[in-house]
């Protein structure tokens, strides 16, 4: 549903939080309309849908080799097999894990690869 928050007062941006919306059949936009009385303004303010879809392709696999020697360092290259289908992915991202699949903490981008 649809419950405005008004508690900001005037001045104060409104807020719509959308719940599982479902997007209507050809629609692009949110388009905001102010109204008055009824009446409403010619053409309204909008903004692009960017539907958020998670990428469900999985990479065929990685391989690393440590070719350093000192303890606590790496150096050496990793190699990232692509997933059997890459429609919807532009880059495959290289954490740094605590195991197989956590990931060590919010700043653990190794690196991106398009």
């Amino acid at each position: 549903g649809l419950e405005p928050d008004l508690a900001g007062g005037a001045g104060a941006n409104l807020t719509i939080e959308l719940v599982q919306e479902v997007v209507p059949d050809g629609a692009t936009h949110l388009i905001v309309f102010t109204s008055f009385n009824g009446g409403e303004m010619a053409s309204g303010v909008s903004t692009p849908i960017l539907d958020y879809i998670p990428p469900t392709a999985v990479p065929a696999g990685i391989s690393f080799t440590d070719e350093d020697a000192s303890r606590n360092e790496v150096s050496g290259t990793v190699t990232i097999r692509p997933a059997a289908d890459e429609t919807g992915l532009n880059e495959y991202r290289l954490y740094w894990g605590r195991n197989a699949s956590k990931l060590e903490n919010s700043d653990a981008l190794i690196a991106q690869v398009p």
